[in-house]
């Protein structure tokens, strides 16, 4: 792929929406996954167990996802996540019971197994070597403007619906709004150029159980584990309306 010496090419600004959307979906649904939980019925062990799903089933596929995405058509892969995506967002609008609710967790969890890694690559095989790290901090923009606005807005629009319409008409609203988000992140990455490793790329990288972890990659991924489980704890207990009754028990 023939690279431009701007960041803001065709290929990284797709990349760049498609991973805002995505950024908006995941944080509108994440502040309301234990309240809702709670409203299906379940006990505060298990709401934790629901809330810790998610992420729980991304780490556990995530040795799977990774040599996927070195093997195959990124584009491909990002359209199927997506549309991953917006049947998830469906799914939890139209559960009734914890095991509807459990399922679309775990298809949620395999989505960002997938699409949490990909948009990041896309779009840094897209950017110019002398640009990789203001591009790659450009990247990570849509994220914390999501990451500032979604829960909020989730929140928001939840308590509205619930006024006009009830309580159950008002987490449908914010899943079905996850869904909208997904389906608006589809469209730039159906217009992404495909990018499919030649074979002497894949002979390369050997097989692919051989492409499960980097040494390089440890310390890293150990320091974001403990940023997002500080960032995770607040945000899925933002909420605490139908909790409070869980933890006087």
């Amino acid at each position: 792929m023939k690279k431009n010496s701007t960041i803001w090419n065709r290929q990284f600004t797709l990349a760049f929406l498609a991973n805002f959307m995505l950024c908006f979906s995941q944080q509108s649904v994440n502040t309301l996954v234990s309240s809702y939980a709670a409203f299906l019925g379940a006990g505060a062990v298990l709401v934790g167990a629901v809330s810790g799903l998610y992420f729980a089933v991304a780490v556990a596929a995530r040795p799977f996802s990774g040599p996927i995405i070195n093997n195959c058509d990124k584009r491909k892969i990002m359209i199927y996540t997506y549309i991953l995506g917006v049947i998830t967002g469906v799914l939890y609008a139209v559960s009734r019971s914890i095991p509807m609710f459990v399922t679309a967790r775990i298809m949620h969890g395999i989505e960002f197994a997938f699409v949490g890694s990909l948009n990041l690559t896309v779009a840094s095989n897209s950017l110019p070597k002398e640009k990789l790290g203001t591009g790659i901090g450009t990247f990570g923009i849509g994220g914390a403007i999501a990451t500032a606005v979604g829960p909020g807005m989730g929140i928001a629009v939840y308590e509205w619906a619930t006024k006009l319409w009830g309580e159950t008409t008002g987490y449908m609203t914010v899943f079905f709004l996850s869904a909208a988000f997904m389906l608006l992140g589809l469209i730039p990455a159906i217009m992404l150029e495909p990018s499919k490793p030649d074979r002497e790329t894949v002979e390369a990288l050997g097989p692919w159980y051989k492409n499960i972890a980097a040494k390089e990659a440890v310390i890293p991924a150990f320091l974001i584990c403990f940023v997002c489980m500080a960032s995770n704890l607040i945000t899925v207990y933002m909420v605490p309306s139908r909790l409070q009754n869980l933890w006087a028990i």
